[in-house]
C-alpha cells in the first residue's frame, strides 16, 4: 500500500515539472526582454588642445561599466545601470602632435556586445606662421607673424635690431615684427625668434636683405708695421671697379657710427682703378693708435649718379714703439773705383742686432731711393721694398753681424739703408737704419733730412707709387750686390 503512494506521488511531481516549463517557454519575451547597450555620439574629434570635457549618453536596460585607456582622459563615473550620462575630462595636450584615446563601455549581465567611443585631442602646445619670414633693407620695414598657443605663451630671441609689438600673450596673438635699422651691409642678417608655452616652444627664422652691393668687399693683408706708420697688401671682390680708403686717429673713430665713416669715407679721394697694396702717408709718432677705412664700388650706382659702396673694412692698428738707436750704424767712403760702407752696432737695440739685409743703389735708382726715404715712411719702405726681396729670397742683401760691404763705383751717385733683426725675439726692429748717400755733383749731398706730411695730412693725397715703378726699382736694387 505504501509503495503505490509513493509511485502516485512522484507521478504527480513529474507532470507538474513538465507543465511548469512549457509555461516558462511560452511566456519569455515578457519575463525576459532583449538586453541593449547604446552610447551617443561614438565619436569626438576636435577636443581642444587647452583640454576639457566631452559629455555622452548612455541608453541602456542593464548594468554596465565604462574604462578609458589613457591617463589624460577621465570620467566621472566608472559604472552605472540603466539610461544615464556621464562626463570625460581631458587634460591639456603638452605635446605638438594630436592624440587619441577610447572609452570602452560593457555590460555587466551577460550581455557580450560593448561600445567603443574614440576622443581625438588637437596639439596642445605653440605654433607660429609663418616660420620665416623676409625684411627689407630700409629701416622701419614691418612683417606679420600669428603665435597660436594654448595657454600663455612667450617670446625670446629678439636682437637689438628687431621690435616685437608683444613679447607675451594668451592664445592667438598676431605679431608686427619691424626693423629698428637699415642693414647696412653687403650680408643678410638673421635672428632666430623663439616662441615658448609651458615646456614647448617652436621657433620663427626673421631676415634682413642688405643695403649695400655684394662681390665688394676688401681684404687687407700681410701687414707691415713700424714707429712712423704701416703699409698692407689689398684684395678686392670679384666686382670691384674703385676705392676709397682713410686714416682715422682711434680717438675720432669711437665717436662715429658705420654710417658716419661711411660718408665721411665718401668726402675722401675716389681711386678709380685698383691698387693691391696702401700705406700711411703722413708719419705719425710711435705707438699711436690708429683707424684703416677702405670700400670699394663697383658697377652699381646711386640715384645721383655717384658710384655705390659695398662694405667698409675697418683695420685698428697701433704703431710700434722706436728704435732706441739705429739697429746698424753706418759709414761710408769712396774712390774712384769703389763705394765702400762699414756696418756697427750702435745703442741700446743696435748692441743685439747680429743679423740685417741692406738696400744698395747707383745712379738714378739712388735719387729715386733717396725720394722715397725722404717723403715715405720706414712701413713704405720696408713692405714695398725690403719685404718682397726677402720673401723671393732670404739669403739676398744678407749680412751678418757688422762688417765693410765695398761695391764697384759706376756712377757719381750711392744709397745705402739698413733693416736689422733682434737677435733675441727675430723681429725686425722698428725703423730703419739712417742711410747712407752721396752725389758728387752736390756739395750738400750727404744731407739726408726727411721731408714726410706730418700727422694732420694723413688723409692728404699721396703720390702712390705703381707696382711696375715698385718693380723696376727692386730690379734694379739686385743688380748692385756688395763684394
Amino acid at each position: 500500500m505504501k509503495q503505490k503512494n509513493f509511485l502516485w506521488s512522484l507521478l504527480a511531481i513529474m507532470m507538474a515539472a513538465t507543465l511548469c516549463v512549457g509555461m516558462s517557454s511560452c511566456s519569455k519575451d515578457d519575463v525576459d526582454p532583449e538586453l541593449y547597450l547604446e552610447v551617443s555620439p561614438t565619436s569626438v574629434s576636435s577636443l581642444e588642445g587647452k583640454g576639457g570635457t566631452v559629455n555622452f549618453n548612455v541608453t541602456s536596460n542593464l548594468k554596465w561599466q565604462v574604462i578609458s585607456n589613457q591617463s589624460w582622459l577621465t570620467v566621472d563615473k566608472n559604472e552605472g545601470e540603466g539610461n544615464s550620462f556621464i562626463t570625460a575630462t581631458a587634460e591639456p595636450n603638452g605635446t605638438n602632435s594630436s592624440r587619441t584615446a577610447t572609452l570602452t563601455f560593457t555590460g555587466k549581465e551577460g550581455n557580450s556586445n560593448s561600445v567603443t567611443v574614440t576622443i581625438s585631442q588637437e596639439p596642445g602646445g605653440i605654433s607660429v606662421s609663418p616660420t620665416a619670414a623676409s625684411l627689407l633693407p630700409e629701416k622701419g620695414s614691418t612683417t606679420n607673424l600669428t603665435v597660436t598657443a594654448t595657454g600663455s605663451w612667450n617670446l625670446t630671441g629678439c636682437p637689438e635690431w628687431l621690435h616685437a609689438s608683444a613679447t607675451s600673450g594668451v592664445g592667438t596673438t598676431n605679431i608686427i615684427i619691424t626693423a629698428l635699422t637699415e642693414n647696412w651691409s653687403d650680408e643678410e642678417r638673421t635672428a632666430v625668434l623663439t616662441f615658448t608655452a609651458n615646456t614647448l616652444s617652436t621657433t620663427c627664422t626673421v631676415s634682413q636683405l642688405p643695403i649695400l652691393p655684394p662681390n665688394l668687399r676688401v681684404e687687407v693683408l700681410n701687414e707691415t708695421l713700424m714707429s712712423d706708420g704701416f703699409a698692407y697688401d689689398l684684395k678686392f671682390g670679384s666686382d670691384a671697379k674703385g676705392y676709397k680708403e682713410a686714416f682715422y686717429y682711434e680717438s675720432k673713430y669711437l665717436t662715429m657710427t658705420d654710417k658716419d665713416i661711411y660718408y665721411e669715407l665718401m668726402k675722401e679721394t675716389e681711386y678709380n682703378a685698383l691698387e693691391d697694396y696702401t700705406f700711411l702717408p703722413g708719419s705719425v709718432d710711435p705707438g699711436t693708435n690708429l683707424i684703416y677705412c677702405v670700400a670699394a664700388y663697383g658697377n652699381e650706382n646711386n640715384s645721383d649718379g655717384s658710384h655705390k659702396y659695398g662694405p667698409i673694412t675697418v683695420v685698428r692698428i697701433t704703431t710700434k714703439q722706436e728704435t732706441p738707436q739705429d739697429d746698424m750704424y753706418l759709414t761710408s767712403s769712396y774712390t774712384s773705383t769703389q763705394w765702400k760702407v762699414t756696418t756697427d752696432r750702435k745703442g741700446k737695440y743696435g748692441q743685439k742686432c747680429d743679423e740685417y739685409y741692406y738696400y744698395a743703389a747707383q745712379g738714378e735708382y739712388a735719387e729715386l731711393l733717396v725720394t722715397y726715404y725722404r717723403y715715405y715712411t720706414f712701413a713704405f719702405l720696408a713692405h714695398m721694398c725690403f719685404k718682397p726681396m726677402i720673401a723671393a729670397d732670404p739669403n739676398d742683401c744678407y749680412k751678418y753681424g757688422p762688417q765693410t760691404m765695398t761695391w764697384s763705383r759706376s756712377t757719381d751717385k750711392f744709397f745705402c739703408i739698413t733693416w736689422g733683426i733682434d737677435r733675441d725675439t727675430k723681429e725686425f726692429s722698428a725703423d730703419l737704419s739712417t742711410p747712407v748717400y752721396w752725389d758728387l755733383s752736390k756739395s750738400s749731398s750727404r744731407e739726408m733730412k726727411r721731408q714726410m706730411k706730418s700727422q694732420a695730412d694723413l688723409n692728404k693725397s699721396h703720390y702712390r707709387p705703381t707696382r711696375e715703378e715698385i718693380n723696376k726699382l727692386r730690379n734694379a736694387l739686385k743688380i748692385y750686390k756688395a763684394k
